[in-house]
């Protein structure tokens, strides 16, 4: 009986969040939400000022600001209760750290949503894959990256967790972390 429960349960999870798709952006000024920020006083880890309950470990590069925000640009709340019928971009404000080739920096970004229980909902490995000429190095201190769901109908998981990773492709830095979201 618990197996048939279970089995229902993720049939209906996977109906319910089945059309999602990821987006990655660099350098696009327009990122910095409305100020509509519930919470104006950020988490500062090692300098950096997250927002939204992000968990963000920096590696050779400057991490600046860390936040979500809706496909309006509007800041998330920072209980992280979304609708899942529509876009959600993390934005990562970047300083220094970037390997820099005649101002070209090589990015990769990889990011994965799981349920409540653990399934992965959508996954993608590099999402700057079809830009293998790279970024300009000043739009690299500004990097969004997107998860949009569609048609999410029906009961949905109590949360979900999504994990990140930004890196550089010719040097040594990266930031790694997650957040959770609530559906409304």
């Amino acid at each position: 009986m618990l197996l048939k429960s279970r089995l229902l349960s993720f049939i209906l999870v996977s109906c319910t969040l089945s059309s999602c798709e990821f987006h990655c952006s660099v350098g696009k000024t327009d990122e910095t939400p409305k100020k509509t920020i519930e919470d104006p006083k950020p988490v500062v880890q090692e300098g950096a000022a997250i927002y939204n309950h992000i968990e963000a470990k920096a590696d050779h590069l400057q991490l600046k600001e860390a936040f979500l925000v809706d496909g309006n640009g509007d800041h998330i709340p920072s209980d992280n209760k979304v609708d899942l019928n529509g876009n959600i971009k993390l934005v990562l404000l970047i300083g220094d750290g970037w390997t820099v080739n005649n101002d070209t920096v090589l990015l990769g970004a990889s990011e994965k949503v799981t349920t409540d229980e653990g399934r992965v909902m959508m996954e993608e490995n590099d999402l700057f894959s079809s830009m293998p000429r790279g970024v300009s190095a000043k739009d690299a201190k500004i990097i969004g990256i997107s998860v949009n769901f569609r048609n999410s109908t029906g009961p949905l998981p109590p949360w979900l967790d999504v994990a990140f990773r930004v890196w550089d492709k010719k040097g040594e830095g990266s930031i790694t972390g997650s957040y959770k979201l609530y559906p409304k």
